[in-house]
């Protein structure tokens, strides 16, 4: 699937610059055995800024509202064209698009699963309709979430066949809920340990935590016209010695992706 980006900048549509068309993902199938489409980006951008729940305003800052989303956000075969009004740079549009809200639903299985109106809603709050490495099999709030393997994720199937996430109200207990005894435990979320090397002890246990997933993106000054091309932003990837990092100052901390 493609993107193309475009600015309203004194009452004219600009398009900005995007990456190589290469780029742009085919094959993907949701959870369900549903094609993902365009049209499927769109209609879970639409029902984002539709429904007006908290989390809308992360998208409603391009300019988007329930009456003209449709016209900002469109489809045209496997290219979907975003267009936003304001003075935003292209890297901030893209982490906006990256953004939770922004994240696309089968709308084929949402729209099925309707209920006054609701666009899936109340379904979705106990269900998946995505097309990530996992889909959610039981979720039942503050006891356990139980997720199954997609083996047709288009990176490449889970090495686990599924993943239960139970939920442990006392922090200090999380590492002894996460594997038995004399087993190396970390729990999510906990601060990782400093001194990655150090020896475990008899127990096997690290005392460190598994880091919450986050993606820092890299951001280009926009206004700095020598910055602005696709060129630039793809030599930067290569420019960042990511490895150097995380096997260094940012040891269990992060990982590359």
């Amino acid at each position: 699937m493609c993107w193309r980006l475009a600015s309203l900048r004194n009452g004219r549509w600009t398009r900005l610059p995007r990456r190589s068309p290469s780029r742009c993902a085919t094959g993907v199938t949701f959870h369900s055995g549903n094609p993902a489409r365009a049209e499927d980006v769109v209609g879970s951008v639409a029902r984002v800024i539709k429904l007006n729940l908290t989390p809308a305003f992360i998208l409603t800052q391009l300019g988007w509202t329930p009456e003209n989303v449709e016209q900002m956000v469109t489809a045209e075969g496997n290219t979907v064209t975003v267009r936003y009004e304001g003075d935003f740079s292209p890297a901030f549009v893209l982490i906006v698009l990256a953004s939770r809200p922004a994240s696309v639903v089968d709308m084929v299985t949402v729209t099925e699963n309707e209920v006054d109106g609701d666009m899936g809603n109340a379904w979705l709050n106990a269900n998946s309709a995505g097309s990530g490495p996992f889909s959610l099999q039981t979720f039942r709030p503050a006891e356990l979430e139980r997720l199954e393997a997609n083996p047709e994720y288009f990176k490449g199937a889970p090495l686990v066949e599924g993943v239960i996430l139970r939920h442990s109200p006392a922090r200090g207990r999380i590492r002894d809920a996460a594997a038995p005894a004399g087993a190396g435990r970390r729990g999510y979320g906990e601060a990782p340990d400093p001194r990655p090397d150090r020896d475990p002890g008899p127990t096997g246990d690290q005392g460190g935590g598994l880091p919450p997933g986050r993606r820092p993106p890299p951001v280009l000054h926009q206004k700095a016209e020598s910055l602005t091309k696709s060129a630039v932003w793809e030599a930067a990837r290569y420019l960042v010695d990511y490895e150097g990092m995380t096997n260094s100052f940012l040891a269990g901390q992060m990982e590359t992706h």
